[in-house]
């Protein structure tokens, strides 16, 4: 089985994690981290292992029209659930399906990058955060979440 197939979710699963994972769980974290991650108006932002969009949504909000702000998955079925949540405030938010190994955008292209929860399930490591730093502009800011031992909202630490 191809690595993108196993990544693939079935059915109405997309539906239910943005029904059920989102408020209880995926809002808060983004919420917090949003808290201690600057996002300017004007910002150019990508969250990868992007979900249903909920980190991107915000973080559009703060980015205003004036900035950017894209979403990359490996999962298809979850991008087409993140299109059917806009951000509220009509700031622009783009999904994309891909690959975060391999971003088909030109060096220094973003000035934060968000992954929330989705480093930890990456078969390459590496690979995606030297495709992150690479799209990251001179000075940018990279922010990862990941479960560790700590608690959840223990698991945040400083952006570099």
């Amino acid at each position: 089985m191809a690595e993108q197939e196993t990544w693939q979710l079935g059915g109405n699963a997309a539906q239910v994690y943005e029904e059920q994972k989102v408020p209880s769980l995926f809002r808060p974290l983004a919420e917090l981290t949003l808290q201690h991650v600057d996002v300017h108006e004007g910002d150019r932002v990508i969250d990868l292992a992007c979900g249903t969009g909920i980190l991107g949504r915000l973080a559009a909000e703060k980015a205003g029209r004036s900035g950017s702000v894209v979403g990359v998955d490996l999962n298809a079925g979850i991008i087409e659930e993140a299109k059917r949540h806009p951000p509220t405030s009509g700031a622009g938010l783009e999904l994309i399906q891909g690959d975060v190994t391999a971003l088909d955008y030109p060096d220094a292209s973003f000035d934060v990058a968000f992954c929330q929860q989705g480093l930890q399930f990456f078969p390459n490591k590496l690979a995606a955060l030297k495709e992150i730093r690479r799209v990251l502009t001179p000075g940018g800011t990279v922010a990862l979440t990941v479960w560790s031992s700590l608690p959840p909202w223990g698991a945040l630490s400083q952006t570099v």
